[in-house]
């Protein structure tokens, strides 16, 4: 996994599980999330790096990591005030991402809905 690699425009398709109540106005199955991903040399995420709100189309700032070892990734979607999102999966050189989002991230409230919501997120670069 390159820097190059890992930067670009990532789209992710959602889909719940059971794993948490996603109760309230969740995400609905098929919803897209777009991650425009710049990724430092040290793997961090930079600060130019957005997400897309899929209701609203708002571009918000996110944060977090790639491993450039085996393409862990970790990374925080802020929905504004106390509001984010995490990302958690592998991204892959071949330009996929097998992985999950779990609103809210640890330490925030939720983004969407108004309890804990959990996503397979499978996307693709490009």
């Amino acid at each position: 996994m390159t820097q190059a690699e890992a930067s670009g425009s990532w789209s992710l398709s959602l889909t719940k599980t059971t794993t948490l109540a996603c109760s309230g106005a969740v995400l609905a199955d098929g919803s897209l999330i777009v991650l425009n991903l710049t990724v430092q040399s040290d793997g961090t995420a930079a600060t130019t790096s957005t997400w897309r709100n899929p209701s609203s189309g708002a571009q918000l700032p996110l944060t977090g990591t790639v491993s450039f070892t085996d393409g862990t990734t970790d990374l925080v979607l802020s929905g504004g005030g106390s509001t984010a999102m995490e990302v958690r999966g592998t991204i892959s050189s071949a330009g996929t991402f097998n992985g999950t989002i779990t609103d809210p991230a640890p330490g925030f409230t939720p983004v969407y809905g108004t309890s804990g919501c959990q996503y397979n997120a499978p996307g693709s670069k490009g």
